[in-house]
């Protein structure tokens, strides 16, 4: 049975430099002994998170933990390691994620569609990755790089065209074929308490509700920004999407939109009566984590409305209405979210402080 798995952050590896002798003669380049070992798929699936991020996520993995590295220095077990999750995550497309989707049916089918996508961005980024390895080292070496070069074209516009799919698809639920462990997200120093008139919000997840008993909830209780940067995306996805996967928008009753409207309202609320005064009144790491939580809470803020927005059309397109207005609403706030989401990714690792009502 297929397994839905949301809440997923996506880890970062340490970098472990070694460091040159310094001396008067040239300095030769030293092998870079990055940690980077190979994972097994479910620890680095990207498809249990809704559509339209997988490019942000597969970078996460495959091309951020190199930035600032000489490629060319990188030991060879890196490669090697890339290399093998490229060909597990193949293998989970052909084996896994087409097998699902010939099993299954309807909504079901749609979002293990939409996961194959990501999927395919996830396998395209870490073969680029892999060949402009093999590309910096030839270059040091001094040897021929026109296959390379020739093979890197090649994977961009693969990426590119599958990157394109994945964002055509965002806010769309997405399923993977495997239950994806949820990863931890980076240590962040605690920030101390500052002038929002009480102490910081649990650093806990927040808890899903389930569709049946879906109902507005204090501020509290659905915040986002009391965890690390770089999360926000998937942390709103959990609360105001993945509860709603397999379900017809078209029969939420009307509390479910009334409850999601107040929610997004106190969202709002939050971010221009407390996060604004609180960041002014602040300064130094608290005034840089709460200006980080804010980020988070804009991410939350345009997830509801869109959820919002979502609803309001699939129950006009039961009823056959015009729904133009709501299809542009719907692309305003997908831009906005996705604005947000690329700051949040930005913020990656760094400490985040929410707000108390």
């Amino acid at each position: 049975m297929v397994q839905l798995k949301v809440n997923r952050f996506v880890s970062f590896f340490a970098l472990i430099a070694c460091v040159a002798p310094i001396s008067a003669a040239p300095i030769a380049k030293v092998r870079r002994q990055i940690q980077f070992p190979e994972l097994p798929f479910e620890q680095f699936q990207i498809s249990s998170t809704p559509g339209g991020t997988a490019q942000q996520e597969a970078a996460a993995i495959f091309i951020d933990p190199f930035n600032g590295v000489d490629l060319a220095t990188l030991d060879d077990s890196v490669e090697k390691n890339i290399a093998a999750m490229r060909t597990t995550a193949e293998d989970a497309e052909t084996d896994l994620f087409n097998t699902a989707i010939d099993a299954a049916s309807g909504a079901q089918k749609s979002a293990l569609e939409v996961g194959k996508t990501k999927n395919k961005v996830l396998k395209h980024t870490a073969f680029l990755q892999v060949f402009k390895i093999r590309l910096a080292k030839a270059q040091a070496s001094g040897a021929d790089t026109a296959d390379i070069l020739a093979d890197i074209t090649s994977r961009e516009t693969k990426l590119n065209k599958n990157s394109a799919a994945d964002k055509a698809n965002a806010g769309k639920a997405s399923v993977s074929p495997v239950s994806g462990a949820a990863q931890a997200s980076s240590p962040v120093s605690p920030v101390s308490s500052g002038s929002t008139g009480s102490s910081a919000p649990s650093s806990s997840i927040q808890t899903p509700q389930s569709v049946a008993s879906f109902k507005e909830l204090p501020y509290a209780q659905f915040q986002v920004s009391s965890t690390g940067g770089g999360t926000a995306a998937e942390e709103a996805a959990a609360l105001f999407l993945a509860p709603f996967q397999g379900t017809n928008l078209a029969t939420l009753p009307k509390s479910v939109e009334d409850a999601l409207a107040g929610m997004r309202e106190v969202a709002e609320a939050a971010e221009l009566d407390l996060f604004n005064p609180a960041i002014d009144q602040a300064s130094g790491a608290e005034a840089a984590a709460l200006d980080v939580g804010k980020t988070k809470n804009k991410v939350l803020k345009h997830t509801i409305f869109l959820q919002l927005f979502n609803i309001r059309l699939a129950k006009a397109q039961a009823a056959g209405s015009d729904t133009s207005s709501i299809q542009a609403s719907i692309t305003e706030r997908q831009t906005k979210l996705s604005t947000n989401i690329n700051l949040d990714r930005a913020n990656r690792g760094k400490a985040s402080k929410s707000v108390s009502f």
